[in-house]
């Protein structure tokens, strides 16, 4: 098929990841936020090197990230083109006489620094290449997984899937949002029911990989709820400005993944409220499924007068939390630290009742009639209630620990 493929790629062993999104629901802005993030917040909090395995493959991204972040105009109104059907970000092969429409990864080099305090000892097994696949959302849509535009199969040999849900194009949350100033919200504004692209997408995973109907896969699924500085007076808890600390017995710093379970459990309840579907589906699919909120901008976007198209100013992008999803996709891997349970901060808890029953937990909260429904995922992690403030741990389960 004659596709071009970096002679790093073939040096060191890949990481899969594919981002999943409907369309126009800001998945450039995420990647482009992301990756540049990466690029610095892993050199300087976690001793890791982050950097293109070639620049070829990674040009469009470049761009992006030039014209979000290093552009000589901080002022003017800026906006990146959305991900076409074809086109740069995909290799036209001739397989069996047919043409055939394959999606161009970007590629990333992930290698521990000569500093790490365990180089020698983690050298091999951290130097990856990270392979990200991003497809346009019409790929996603109901009749669009046709034999000669196999454009999403990737997703079967991807580790993680971030599935980015977009809160302002769904009617629900816009009415909560009502008075809100920002012109994704505008009447006029494009809404969908975003869990019929993830439908399609666990549909096409089970199609290909063979996958039993009531089974789940063992990848970890993400649900990364966008535009955080539209809806974050919805979720009733104060973040941090980064997930991480500076944790002295590592040499570098540790992401706090007691405040992500947590984060998660609560963007979850807020999302079940909301938009239950999209949580039956998601969790009917993955045995681990995270919820985590960010903002590729930190601001609402412009209107631009002149071309009736909204756009940003570089100069006010101030992502938030957008590098938080990869950060829990390397701490899976071991490639960085937890910060330690001795160095947590644990909250008095409250005395609850607790069920188990299959893979739910029901929790009976003082004050609440109905039972918390909490997933086996968060057991060992203190959580808080919403609604009451009160703080419980669910216990490791024999079948979560199997």
């Amino acid at each position: 098929c004659h596709l071009r493929i970096p002679q790093t790629a073939s040096e060191m062993p890949p990481l899969f990841l594919s981002i999943v999104g409907a369309t126009s629901s800001g998945k450039s802005y995420f990647l482009t936020s992301m990756s540049w993030e990466l690029r610095s917040t892993l050199a300087r909090n976690f001793a890791i090197s982050f950097a293109d395995t070639d620049a070829v493959n990674n040009h469009l991204l470049n761009q992006f990230e030039e014209t979000l972040f290093l552009n000589s105009d901080q002022e003017s109104l800026v906006a990146l083109r959305k991900t076409e059907l074809q086109g740069e970000l995909y290799n036209q092969v001739l397989l069996d006489n047919m043409m055939i429409n394959l999606p161009k990864p970007f590629m990333f080099t992930v290698t521990p620094a000569e500093h790490h305090p365990k180089y020698q000892e983690v050298r091999e097994k951290m130097s990856r290449t990270l392979v990200l696949y991003d497809n346009a959302g019409e790929h996603f849509e109901p009749g669009m997984d046709l034999v000669d535009n196999p454009t999403t199969q990737h997703l079967l040999h991807s580790n993680t899937i971030f599935f980015l849900f977009d809160p302002t194009k769904d009617v629900r949350f816009r009415r909560l949002l009502a008075g809100v100033n920002d012109p994704q919200l505008d009447s006029t504004a494009r809404v969908q029911r975003q869990e019929i692209i993830l439908t399609e997408m666990i549909n096409r995973i089970k199609k290909y990989s063979g996958m039993k109907t009531g089974n789940r896969t063992g990848k970890t699924l993400i649900i990364v709820v966008s535009k955080f500085d539209v809806w974050k007076q919805l979720l009733k808890c104060d973040l941090p400005e980064n997930p991480w600390r500076w944790e002295s017995r590592y040499n570098t710093c540790a992401i706090d993944v007691n405040l992500m379970k947590n984060t998660s459990f609560q963007l979850r309840n807020l999302l079940e409220d909301i938009c239950p579907e999209l949580i039956s589906t998601a969790e009917s699919f993955a045995g681990e499924v995270l919820y985590l909120p960010n903002s590729a901008l930190g601001h609402s976007p412009e209107l631009n007068p002149e071309t009736g198209m909204i756009g940003v100013r570089p100069g006010k992008v101030n992502p938030f939390w957008v590098t938080a999803p990869m950060l829990y996709f390397f701490y899976q891997r071991g490639f960085i630290p937890a910060v330690p349970t001795e160095s947590q901060t644990r909250m008095p808890e409250a005395d609850v009742e607790m069920k188990q029953s299959g893979d739910i937990y029901f929790v009976s909260i003082p004050g609440r009639e109905k039972p918390l429904q909490v997933p086996l995922s968060y057991a060992g992690w203190q959580l808080c209630c919403p609604g009451t403030d009160l703080w419980f741990t669910v216990p490791v389960s024999d079948r979560k620990e199997q």
